[in-house]
């Protein structure tokens, strides 16, 4: 009745490691994972951030953003991924498209 209660240790003679700590560790040994998070991150602040990064509308159609034919021009200083049939930025677009994306993700 008197024997004093051991600690409940893993049969190394270690503490065990908290959760977070362990995944973070798993994280680093892992390059290809750490790249998949950097990615994820990017693009989540590049939806987050979409409305200062980017200087045009997604939905305004700009005459500017046409060749003299009507045909879109390619990426090139002022539209970074080009544009579409109707003028609009692509990378302005698919910025507002990945913001649309995380709200409906958060909200659902």
């Amino acid at each position: 009745m008197t024997s004093p209660i051991a600690p409940d240790l893993p049969a190394t003679g270690r503490m065990p490691v908290k959760p977070r700590a362990g995944v973070w560790r798993r994280l680093v040994k892992r390059p290809l994972a750490l790249i998949g998070l950097v990615i994820v991150a990017v693009v989540v602040a590049g939806a987050i951030l979409a409305p200062w990064l980017t200087g045009y509308d997604p939905n305004e159609q700009m005459f500017d953003g046409l060749t003299l034919e009507g045909a879109p021009l390619p990426p090139n200083a002022s539209f970074w991924l080009g544009t579409d049939l109707l003028g609009r930025d692509l990378l302005t677009r698919i910025l507002f498209g990945a913001r649309t994306s995380l709200i409906i993700g958060i909200v659902a």
